[in-house]
């Protein structure tokens, strides 16, 4: 009975944590930035082979401030289009056009001056 009680008790704090509802603000997509980042080498065939590494940003204006964002996801985002932004200390969370949760690291703020 104890190890229901457990399963029953994880399983709701989950689906809390799946379904948390953040502070979104309107904010506009700005664009990305793409980066080199250095090259991965492989060895194929006998021959060792780099491939280059390139890292995107996004870039979002929010309240006088600037975000520049990373993920690993690919969000459905218009260019100077309006979106919903929500902070969550290092991270940040964009409603996309798929209506998805997409979560960000914010890499740097840049505040007007």
């Amino acid at each position: 009975m104890r190890q229901i009680s457990i399963a029953v008790l994880l399983l709701a704090s989950s689906l809390t944590a799946l379904g948390k509802d953040w502070d979104w603000k309107d904010a506009v997509f700005v664009g990305t930035v793409s980066a080199n980042g250095g090259a991965a080498a492989m060895p194929i065939g006998g021959m060792i082979v780099a491939v280059p590494l390139t890292r995107t940003f996004y870039i979002v204006k929010m309240d006088h401030v600037t975000y520049s964002l990373r993920t690993s996801s690919r969000p459905n985002l218009t260019v100077n289009g309006k979106i919903k932004f929500a902070l969550d200390g290092h991270n940040a969370h964009i409603l996309d056009e798929d209506n998805k949760d997409r979560k960000f690291s914010i890499v740097e703020k840049v505040a007007d001056k």
